[in-house]
């Protein structure tokens, strides 16, 4: 079966962001899947025009969404009920955005407590990575990051620029 991912994420972006429906969601084990992202905010420094992140460009003066803490949690706790129903060998959560480095609260709790999932049929260490312009990167980030491997992919986008 196959789902319509961008849909998907639009209908229930705002409801996730408040809590609503993920903590009483079920998902048939018949369905696999072991890669989620974590949209954390739609807030970006550089609100590109061409951003396709939820109408990103529109979206981010008009309403600052930042998940919180008891959403990521609520994801996080989701989707390793999921893993240990399916028992996929590889596992991995993309932190995304707008700019996930606005909401390094929620990146400071929540990299540990993933790195801590663990099941039976686990063929690897879970994957971590976080999709960046990089603007906000610092040095308490490079520790957290090298600590726990996790996978960075910084966009190259230049504020005054990329939208001429």
């Amino acid at each position: 079966m196959q789902y319509n991912l961008i849909n998907f994420q639009k209908k229930y972006f705002f409801e996730l962001i408040e809590g609503k429906w993920l903590n009483n969601i079920n998902v048939s084990p018949d369905i696999e899947f072991n890669w989620m992202y974590l949209v954390v905010t739609t807030k970006c420094n550089f609100v590109c025009k061409y951003c396709a992140v939820l109408g990103n460009a529109n979206h981010t003066e008009k309403k600052i969404n930042k998940m919180s803490l008891e959403v990521g949690n609520a994801a996080v706790d989701y989707f390793e009920r999921h893993l240990h129903q399916t028992q996929p060998p590889v596992a991995r959560i993309t932190f995304h955005g707008g700019e996930p480095l606005l909401n390094q609260e929620l990146l400071f709790e929540l990299i540990p407590k993933i790195k801590k999932i663990k099941y039976p049929k686990m063929a690897f260490p879970f994957e971590i990575g976080i999709i960046t312009n990089g603007y906000f990167y610092n040095p308490k980030l490079t520790e957290l990051f090298k600590k726990y491997s996790i996978d960075i992919a910084i966009s190259i986008d230049e504020k005054n620029w990329h939208d001429r």
